[in-house]
């Protein structure tokens, strides 16, 4: 008799042992799937947000590059006219007579260069920074010198210097659109 009752409550308590086991071991999975499934999701938006931010930050490179090769033209433009009346009253007056150049020059002069100056600060290529300043330089010293020939040879360099700086800006824009393209493939 007692063999029947132990078989009796044995059948009785399995069904209920089994339930409550198989609703632990179906949490227990569910709660480990949640889990990876959050970190998976987790990682996921850092990934995006990291994606993003190396958008942004190229998109800002390419701009400022952009932006400063056409400042570094301008610079140019207005420094062209006054090498040119400078040249022009030196041929008149002699070389060592002080020149001094009209205010409606050197405002837009003073303009383009201030543009220069911020722009060129905001590029993370150190030789950019080198070349501006070289190029900055040689376009300062064709506009204080007071001999014809040692202004040619000043604006000889800041064209030669400005053609450096602008196959370096190519360069960069080249690598810049490279690498976009690369994070797109290892993204696909």
């Amino acid at each position: 008799m007692a063999d029947l009752t132990v078989s009796t409550n044995f059948d009785k308590i399995l069904p209920v042992a089994t339930f409550v086991l198989g609703y632990i071991g179906k949490w227990l999975q569910d709660w480990i799937a949640f889990r990876r499934t959050r970190e998976r999701e987790r990682e996921a938006r850092r990934e995006t947000r990291l994606d993003d931010l190396f958008e942004r930050r190229n998109a800002f490179q390419r701009e400022t590059l952009l932006k400063l090769q056409e400042a570094i033209a301008e610079v140019l433009k207005v420094a062209s006219a006054i090498w040119s009346y400078r040249m022009a009253k030196l041929r008149e007056a002699g070389d060592g007579a002080k020149i001094d150049f009209p205010a409606d020059l050197a405002r837009p002069r003073d303009a383009a260069v201030v543009e220069v100056s911020i722009l060129y600060v905001r590029v993370r290529d150190e030789q950019v920074g080198k070349l501006i300043e070289e190029f900055l330089g040689n376009v300062a010293a064709a506009e204080t010198t007071r001999e014809r020939d040692a202004i040619k040879k000043a604006t000889d360099s800041c064209f030669a210097t400005q053609t450096l700086v602008n196959k370096h800006i190519g360069r960069l824009l080249r690598e810049l659109d490279d690498s976009l393209f690369e994070r797109s493939q290892a993204a696909s």
